[in-house]
């Protein structure tokens, strides 16, 4: 583990269409994906595919990361690169899934957070598909709220 420069290109390992719902700034159709870092197939970026035609994409592309400025913040967004080549399939990982867990650095504790806490009340904010805000934006609407129903 470590910090490394990378090319910028990656392998399409997965993905899926979103045609019904659309969230404010990505407007249906939207692909999810997953994709191979190419210089370490074993590191996989959730994230979108953009400058495509969904329907053209293909498990083994060959894809290129497109950075894209939301505030403060740059998401590394791909899509498939201009040069193609053959598609292969993704490599096989060089560790063996029953020795995954001797790479793997376990936890400092075995105490987990989520056994010893417990987040409980109510709160209200606007709800509905057509609101076009995103989930973040009512969650954070419902925390800031101080209403005498909240515990």
């Amino acid at each position: 583990m470590g910090v490394r420069e990378v090319s910028g290109f990656a392998t399409l390992a997965g993905f899926t269409i979103n045609h019904r719902f659309a969230v404010p700034g990505m407007p249906a159709p939207y692909v999810v994906a997953q994709v191979a870092i190419e210089e370490d197939p074993r590191v996989r970026l959730t994230t979108n595919i953009i400058d495509c035609d969904p329907d053209t994409l293909q498990l083994g592309m060959r894809m290129e990361v497109v950075f894209q400025q939301d505030a403060d913040v740059w998401l590394p967004l791909f899509r498939p690169a201009r040069e193609q080549g053959e598609f292969s399939p993704l490599p096989q990982d060089e560790i063996e899934p029953d020795q995954f867990r001797f790479h793997v650095r376990p936890p400092a504790t075995q105490d987990k957070f989520e056994d010893k806490v417990a987040l409980t009340g109510i709160g209200m904010s606007e709800i509905g598909r057509r609101l076009m805000r995103s989930p973040i934006d009512l969650t954070i609407e419902l925390a800031n709220e101080r209403s005498p129903m909240q515990v």
